[in-house]
């Protein structure tokens, strides 16, 4: 991730700063939430849409709307695998020209973690990538052997035909149902039931097939993670409903990973509670509007310990991991909490946050 190497505490800021920091963090929020939502709901119908917002919008004026921008695609791109190719398309010649015009090949390849991505970016003339040419498992994003194919696009018929000749495929665990593992706690989706492919991809009527042939992966206790990572309600019902699929706190998380930010209420209501550790998952993933949500509710909540704020995980503070990444957006909204920790124990990486808002 870019970084600026200006080492700086944070008690240096007054509170003239922070309040500085509060007020122009506010529009670059709602710019990015935004564009993150719009890029969540990319279809075929609003891709011109889309496509002109971003052209017209502040994303691609500069080196930091730039990466903003990157950050929220790759985002949306591990997130849903319905929408990659169409992502990908957003990456058209005009923004790439501007993204080789701010940024070397190296700062690319610290910004993109996704290896279909920094494929992409390697065949558009990003060659000068050490990483790119050292990832053995850059490959497509899409599996099309046709078993997967009918799962992920929800064809039952196909599905059907595809196992008349041995029935008990619809029992039987698929190999790469994603060529690159995606490994979050609980789910995993490189190896998967078919029952599970379809909760991952939302695939409401085969789901609803293998669910009414009582298929034994319905006991599987990775079953509900899928249908978090999918968002579909009516499977994430369905899966509610089957005796001993509770859901829990890791589902929040992979909810967050997943920014299936629209069952965040539907999980809230079973009464299950974001911690510090979710604030750490939401500037991993860049999803600025769950976080925004956990400010929030923390605000509000009487019953929340506000010294979980100034926990550290993995040694790190969530000031300090937010300087490292250099999303100063984040900071924007950890100002609001007044236990926060604003002066973290040693030297931190200030990576734009003092320097871009208190000017």
């Amino acid at each position: 991730m870019e970084r600026i190497q200006n080492k700086i505490t944070f008690v240096d800021m007054s509170k003239g700063d922070i309040e500085t920091i509060k007020q122009k963090a506010e529009k670059e929020i709602s710019e990015i939430a935004s564009l993150q939502e719009k890029l969540l709901n990319l279809n075929k119908k609003n891709f011109d849409d889309v496509n002109s917002f971003i052209q017209s919008s502040v994303f691609i004026r500069n080196k930091h709307g730039l990466t903003r921008l990157i950050c929220s695609i790759e985002s949306a791109y591990n997130s849903r695998p319905l929408i990659t190719s169409l992502l990908l398309s957003l990456f058209d010649e005009k923004i790439l020209k501007s993204i080789k015009d701010f940024f070397s090949d190296e700062e690319i390849s610290h910004i993109i973690n996704n290896h279909a991505i920094l494929n992409f970016f390697h065949e558009k003339g990003f060659t000068r990538v050490p990483e790119i040419e050292s990832h053995s498992q850059i490959v497509d994003a899409i599996n099309n052997d046709p078993f997967i194919k009918s799962i992920r696009e929800d064809n039952l018929s196909e599905f059907q035909n595809l196992i008349k000749p041995n029935h008990k495929l619809i029992d039987q665990e698929i190999k790469n149902i994603v060529p690159e593992e995606i490994d979050f706690i609980k789910i995993h989706v490189l190896h998967a039931y078919p029952i599970e492919a379809s909760a991952y991809f939302g695939s409401v009527q085969i789901f609803k097939y293998l669910f009414h042939e009582k298929v034994t992966s319905l006991k599987s206790p990775k079953l509900k993670y899928h249908a978090i990572a999918g968002g579909n309600m009516e499977i994430i019902n369905l899966v509610s409903s089957i005796e001993g699929n509770k859901y829990d706190g890791d589902c929040l998380e992979i909810a967050i990973k997943f920014q299936r930010n629209e069952i965040i209420p539907f999980l809230e209501k079973q009464n299950l509670k974001f911690t510090i550790h979710s604030l750490f998952n939401c500037i991993r993933n860049y999803n600025l509007i769950i976080f925004g949500h956990i400010i929030e509710s923390i605000l509000f909540d009487a019953s929340f310990d506000m010294k979980q704020i100034n926990e550290k995980e993995k040694g790190e503070s969530i000031v300090q991991m937010v300087s490292r990444t250099g999303f100063s957006e984040f900071m924007g909204l950890l100002v609001s909490l007044k236990s926060i920790d604003l002066s973290s124990k040693g030297e931190v990486f200030c990576c734009k946050l003092k320097m871009e808002f208190v000017k």
